[in-house]
């Protein structure tokens, strides 16, 4: 077992510009608004998270803009890597040329209340997190420049759960709003173990609702995709491809896709797909409409 650190405390100025929070405490910041502003610039970490047992609550955290995909050398709104009892709620990330909220090999791990907006890759991100919850947070206009009809870059992520040093396990994403996200997949699994995405509204996203294997070829095994509503979806991807789909499952095994709510869609690909590699999967009580049943 990881020995605690000790209990230190490196709080945001507010107002500070283009300056990186270190966070070494077990709570930051408890309270309501107004929220404590945090800038970053290019190649930086708004608030960077390094010590386990930590809450970050009600920062508002802007970066250095979001019309340059950088992809290398790119900026993180918020950054955890191997720390474990994180929470983080109440917070706003917006302006950021490459992740909004990136977590990378924790466990227990919380997202909630927050809002990321205008961000060009990925909005949260989640890889290797073992035990966590992703709720009742808003992500939106995610791509480059965010939300556009034709985004220059063509992938881009809402919510993504994808490999650390080892699969994303029993995540629940659940009570989001994604949206206005052209370029690719509003929440998605890149190869997770016992996740679920629950009642989840997704509108103006190309690809609404993924689940698959990764780039190592790992599969999703045992992932739950029920009770969400999927809108207004956007019928091109930025290279002319009309392959927008409600929800997609490759490579996904002993899995369902249940309960879920589609409304108008006019996809090349239909409102569900998915492959002969995926087995024993569960498809049932797929409805057309505009609103989950109260």
């Amino acid at each position: 077992m990881r020995r605690p650190k000790p209990k230190r405390a490196t709080r945001a100025l507010a107002g500070c510009a283009r300056a990186e929070v270190k966070v070494t405490s077990l709570t930051i910041h408890m309270g309501t608004a107004p929220l404590i502003p945090v800038s970053f610039g290019h190649g930086q970490k708004g608030i960077e998270i390094t010590s386990s047992n930590t809450t970050i609550d009600g920062y508002e955290i802007t970066g250095p803009g979001c019309d340059v995909y950088a992809e290398s050398g790119g900026s993180y709104g918020i950054y955890a890597d191997g720390v474990d009892n994180l929470t983080i709620r109440n917070c706003t990330i917006r302006q950021g040329d490459y992740f909004g909220i990136y977590i990378r090999d924790c466990t227990n791990v919380t997202i909630e209340d927050c809002i990321v907006e205008d961000i060009t890759y990925m909005g949260i991100c989640f890889l290797g997190v073992a035990t966590g919850t992703i709720q009742r947070n808003v992500v939106r206009r995610i791509g480059n420049p965010p939300g556009a009809l034709q985004p220059v870059n063509f992938n881009a992520y809402g919510i993504a759960l994808t490999k650390g040093t080892g699969l994303c396990s029993d995540v629940l994403i659940s009570y989001n709003t994604v949206s206005y996200i052209p370029a690719w997949h509003g929440i998605d699994f890149h190869g997770g173990l016992r996740c679920t995405i629950d009642h989840n509204t997704v509108h103006h996203v190309a690809r609404a609702l993924w689940m698959g294997d990764n780039n190592a070829g790992e599969d999703s095994q045992d992932c739950y995709v029920t009770n969400n509503l999927v809108t207004d979806p956007l019928n091109q991807l930025p290279n002319g491809t009309d392959s927008n789909t409600a929800i997609s499952t490759f490579n996904s095994h002993d899995s369902f896709v249940t309960g879920n709510v589609i409304g108008d869609i006019v996809p090349k690909y239909g409102t569900i797909t998915y492959d002969s590699n995926s087995t024993n999967l569960t498809v049932s009580g797929n409805v057309r409409g505009e609103s989950l049943p109260a």
